[in-house]
Order: C-alpha cells, then structure tokens, then sequence
C-alpha cells in the first residue's frame, strides 16, 4: 500500500511538471528587453511571465497567447530602441 502511494505521488508530481513549462525564449527576452531599456520596470512583468509566472502555469492556451504577446513587445521595444542588445 505504501508503495503504490509513493508511486501515485510520484506520477502526480511528475505529471504536474509536465503541465507547467518555464517561461517561452520569447518571453526571457522580452523580460530582459524591458530591463535593458527601462531598468526595473520588468519586476512588474515577472509575476506573468517569469518562471512559476501565470502565463505558464494555467493552460496550453495562456501560454501561447502570452510568448505572442511577448514577441510582439520585444519588436515594438526593439523599434523603439534599435541600438539595446537584449533587444535583438
């Protein structure tokens, strides 16, 4: 019985992992983009797009939607400031 318990809490922890990614290379950047450009501006953001962050820890679809989001800020950041090298 214990056993199989472990191997249940095992299987939902493994399975929860799998659920939550780490934040898109879209998103890092953008994060990083923002830092760069406007330094200490990117803690606001951290709380969506970060590690353990909403957009990666509710649905397929919020994530998808939040890496469009982030790529479009980082062209619009890059637009802006053409010169910053997180921004590229």
């Amino acid at each position: 019985m214990k056993i199989s318990l472990r191997i249940a809490a095992a299987f939902a922890v493994l399975a929860l992992s799998a659920c939550n990614p780490g934040p898109s290379a879209d998103c890092v950047k953008y994060l990083a983009c923002t830092e760069a450009v406007s330094p200490g501006t990117s803690a606001v953001l951290k709380g969506a797009y970060d590690t353990g962050g909403t957009c990666w820890t509710t649905s397929t679809a919020a994530a998808d939607a939040c890496t469009a989001a982030c790529k479009a800020a980082v062209t619009s950041l890059a637009t802006g400031s053409p010169t910053t090298a997180a921004c590229k």
